[in-house]
């Protein structure tokens, strides 16, 4: 992205209210741990390394919608 960070703009989204509580989950070429922790710990709900799988991507959209809708029937 050329202006922003993905970090620096889960925290754009974070200080927003209406964008506070929106999944989002980064594909990323990075792979350091320290730098997966810092985006976990800045917002972001899960991450996917480039390369990867189709199933991989499924998998992570398929598991934020039913932690989603696990939230809201609690509501």
């Amino acid at each position: 992205m050329p202006n922003l960070t993905g970090i620096q703009l889960v925290k754009k989204m974070r200080e927003t209210p209406k964008m506070a509580d929106l999944p989002v989950i980064f594909i990323t070429s990075e792979t350091e741990k320290g730098a997966i922790l810092e985006s976990l710990q800045h917002g972001i709900t899960d991450y996917v390394v480039k390369p990867f799988a189709d199933d991989t991507v499924r998998a992570k959209i398929l598991g934020v919608l039913n932690s989603q809708s696990k939230v809201q029937a609690k509501a």
